[in-house]
């Protein structure tokens, strides 16, 4: 369930997540979402919205089974009334262990999630124009793929230094995203439970409400996040687009804030929130449809 949940939303979210990535590293060349998008379909064509999927597609299924699982164990942990993710029988759950093991969880996920981002990230900039005091300069296809994009991270910064590039800045946005994400999802599916679901004497969520709280996470976990995930692009990619040298993701965070302004945090914001809502709802439905079939 959680592998099927992890494809469907690669491939709704991953042009989305190309043209928000593309929009964090700034340069003054993209004026806005639609201008981004127009320009990688007219210059790389439409799958140049899909460069770097493959990497992510086998990260995102590792940590969709990662997170959920050990979300689940987490608060099984802290509260034996809980069974699982998306169970109408958590009624009797504690809420605060949602924040406690959403927390816990993420640290081990970061571990998978960062080496898949960063080869996907720098597959995404690979083409990626940057304007200086010399006008716009285009960046150079250096990697043939995935597979050769690790060769290269590897050998020239060495397996930890290189493929855990932006670790920390991943653990950060996945912390404070994810307090939110299972906090929502969990909050919006016990109103459904015990509101909705007495009052219309069923027993099980509609679909569409399904997707409505994993719509409600996915929003949650960018609108908290967002500038974490700003500095962890930047962090990714600063050796492979020329960009100043960042010492860490606080440092980041302030230069950017302070040479750029508070709003460079946010560009690609908007992108990102559209493609949170649409693949918040998708893994978790997906995900609780998965399973009811498996039983």
């Amino acid at each position: 369930a959680g592998a099927s949940s992890a494809c469907a939303q690669t491939v709704i979210g991953f042009p989305f997540n190309t043209v928000k990535v593309r929009l964090q590293l700034g340069g003054g060349v993209y004026k806005s979402t639609m201008q981004c998008a127009s320009h990688v379909i007219r210059n790389e064509g439409f799958f140049g919205l899909y460069k770097g999927m493959t990497s992510m597609m086998l990260g995102q299924q590792l940590t969709n089974i990662t997170l959920l699982g050990s979300y689940s164990q987490y608060r099984r942990i802290f509260d034996s009334n809980y069974e699982f993710v998306g169970s109408n029988n958590n009624s009797n759950e504690h809420f605060w262990t949602i924040p406690l093991a959403g927390c816990l969880a993420v640290i081990t996920n970061s571990f998978i999630l960062c080496p898949a981002e960063l080869v996907s990230v720098r597959l995404q900039t690979q083409n990626h124009q940057t304007s200086n005091i010399s006008g716009v300069s285009k960046l150079e296809t250096t990697y043939s793929g995935p597979v050769d994009c690790v060769k290269q991270i590897v050998k020239e910064h060495g397996f930890q230094q290189g493929l855990f590039t932006g670790l920390w800045p991943t653990i950060s946005r996945e912390f404070v995203g994810c307090l939110f994400w299972f906090s929502a999802y969990e909050i919006s599916r016990s109103y459904f439970r015990s509101v909705v679901l007495p009052k219309e004497n069923r027993t099980e969520l509609y679909g569409y409400e399904v997707a409505l709280c994993g719509m409600a996470s996915g929003v949650s976990f960018w609108s908290t996040a967002f500038p974490f995930d700003t500095a962890k692009s930047r962090l990714q990619t600063q050796k492979s687009v020329g960009a100043g040298v960042y010492r860490g993701v606080f440092d980041c965070i302030r230069r950017v804030a302070k040479e750029e302004g508070i709003a460079a945090l946010y560009k690609g914001y908007s992108i990102a929130v559209v493609r949170a809502a649409l693949t918040g709802s998708s893994v978790f439905f997906t995900y609780e449809q998965i399973r009811c079939m498996l039983g």
